[in-house]
């Protein structure tokens, strides 16, 4: 099984501002950084150190350098990345003191990806491996039809929702990411294919070397005490106690958090619902350090 991230890699400016410029306005800003980044390289590196082999596959430009070297540097294989005549792309970043942000994105070389390049890419692998994609590229409807045809995972980021995913047939990602973002409540036959995401995050995890059993705690963190949970409905000391503390710390910050279906229900709702399942369907030790921290030291969700 090979990994393979078709996506994006970007020179990021970031400003430091009082506030977001406004139309007509040109104001000066208290610092300026400046990073190798883009959604595919982040997360490029993001499973290179977790420790899994993955391939970058994508475009930069001749002033790609620093981006190839941070991809090494890293770990990632970068033997699918290639060079064109457009400069990469870029992100001027506006971050304010309140820690809103404006992104201005420039395609660049990103933009260029031909279907010759993406057949040659994707000749390399097979049934059963995983392809990432993200949508500040071209071709990605194009990208997932021929992942498909080979029998590839696919996940998809689709950060911003934009209309290059509208032209995506998303019933061929793993998970659709319309069914993630569904404003209501998921049919039986939707929720069934949520429901499969605790599988394909073990099947993706299950071979690489962690010190901890990560693999099998994603597999488990949806089971219940009373075996009322999902995928393999475990009971009682089936669980181990890690998936036991994700599945309290799960429930908490999906309840007290905004969903597209229903706005964010609270903190006291989400305690009261660990609370009364406390000994049946969560682990009385885990719900009561959980009540311990927001109750007795004031622990609070620190909006993103």
């Amino acid at each position: 099984m090979k990994f393979v991230n078709f996506g994006s890699v970007n020179y990021d400016y970031v400003y430091f501002v009082d506030h977001i410029v406004l139309p007509g306005e040109t104001i000066s800003s208290t610092d300026l950084s400046f990073y190798c980044g883009g959604k595919g390289l982040n997360q490029s590196i993001a499973m290179s150190l977790a420790g899994a082999e993955v391939f970058h596959a994508g475009l930069i430009g001749e002033d790609g350098e620093l981006l190839l070297e941070t991809c090494r540097k890293h770990g990632v294989n970068t033997q699918y990345i290639r060079k064109t005549s457009v400069r990469c792309g870029n992100a001027i970043i506006q971050v304010s003191k309140s820690g809103q942000n404006s992104i201005v994105l420039f395609g660049g070389a990103n933009r260029q990806n031909t279907r010759e390049f993406v057949d040659e890419v994707l000749s390399d692998f097979e049934e059963g491996d995983y392809i990432l994609l993200q949508n500040e590229m071209n071709l990605l409807d194009y990208i997932i039809e021929k992942a498909y045809d080979r029998k590839m995972h696919i996940v998809l980021n689709p950060s911003p929702y934009n209309e290059s995913i509208d032209k995506c047939d998303l019933g061929k990602v793993s998970i659709p990411a319309d069914i993630l973002s569904m404003p209501r409540k998921l049919k039986k036959q939707e929720f069934d294919l949520i429901m499969t995401h605790s599988q394909n995050g073990f099947e993706i995890l299950k071979d690489v070397d962690f010190d901890w059993p990560i693999a099998e705690i994603l597999y488990q963190h949806h089971e219940r005490l009373d075996g009322s949970g999902y995928p393999r409905g475990l009971k009682g000391d089936e669980i181990c106690i890690d998936a036991r503390i994700i599945c309290v710390a799960d429930v908490v910050e999906a309840m007290s958090s905004h969903r597209p279906y229903r706005p964010a229900l609270g903190i006291e709702p989400a305690l009261s619902e660990i609370s009364q399942g406390r000994g049946t369907r969560y682990d009385s030790q885990v719900v009561d350090a959980c009540i311990r921290i927001f109750r007795d030291q004031n622990y609070q969700f620190v909006s993103a």
